[in-house]
This record gives C-alpha cells, sequence and structure tokens, in this order.
C-alpha cells in the first residue's frame, strides 16, 4: 500500500510540473519526501507495536478495550490519512500497548518459542542429536 500511495504522490507531483512546463522543483520534492516519510512513520510505529510483547499482547487480543481496534485496522488496510477520530483510536490502541507493560489490560499471553502441546505448554524436543557426516 505504501508504494502505491507514494507512487500516487509522485506522479501527482510529476504531472503537476509537466502542466507548468518546468522540472520538478525542490520545493516538490520535499514536500513529496515529508508526505512519504509521514505514511512511513505511521506503519514503522506500529510495526514497533506489533514486535514489542505487550504491544502483540494487545494487537492480537479479540476484542480489545475502548473500540481502539476500528483505528488499527485502518492502518493495517494503508489508511494512513486518518481523521481526527480514527487517530484518536489509534492513540488509545497506543496507550493501552504502552499500560500493558505495567499492568495487564487485556489477558497475557505464554510467548513460547516452537510449538505447543495441547495443553499450550511448550512441547519437549525427544529428538536425540544426530551426526551428520560432510563431504569436502
Amino acid at each position: 500500500m505504501l508504494a502505491v500511495k507514494s507512487g500516487g504522490l509522485a506522479a501527482r507531483e510529476v504531472l503537476t510540473a509537466d502542466e507548468n512546463q518546468t522540472s520538478l522543483s525542490v520545493r516538490a520534492q520535499r514536500r513529496y519526501t515529508r508526505r512519504v516519510g509521514r505514511m512511513c512513520r505511521v506503519f514503522l510505529k506500529m510495526i514497533k507495536m506489533f514486535y514489542d510483547d505487550s504491544g502483540f499482547e494487545v494487537f492480537m487480543t479479540p476484542k480489545p478495550p475502548i473500540d481502539a481496534e476500528r483505528g488499527v485496522s485502518n492502518l493495517v488496510a494503508g489508511n494512513t490519512n486518518l481523521g481526527w477520530r480514527l487517530r484518536c483510536m489509534v492513540w488509545v490502541f497506543y496507550l493501552l500497548c504502552a499500560v500493558q507493560r505495567y499492568l495487564p489490560v487485556v489477558p497475557r499471553l505464554a510467548l513460547a518459542q516452537g510449538p505447543l502441546d495441547s495443553d499450550c505448554t511448550p512441547k519437549k524436543d525427544t529428538r536425540k542429536p544426530q551426526m551428520v557426516a560432510v563431504e569436502e
């Protein structure tokens, strides 16, 4: 989505310059860079929250409190031009992620590595290490 939006912004700037029969101005280049940077920051913040354990817990809960999932869903769908209401929902989501570190506002997840048994405990690896011949 970021590629499509940035391509659209670039095309708009180039077409405007072409209509005016001028080259792409430094001002237009900076405007494009600023807009794309703003979009990237929105996604980067969301990605950082997703890879943080407490943020992941809030992100993966079936029903987050205070209807914050609508703002997050808009971001995940690629909407970076949020109105004030959706922006507030995203801020609430970020606040929930920050609070989740210290006080569980959604159920904690057992973030284990590897496969889990049917009772959601990590499987024990009972295989013996094997020797492998390496040919040179």
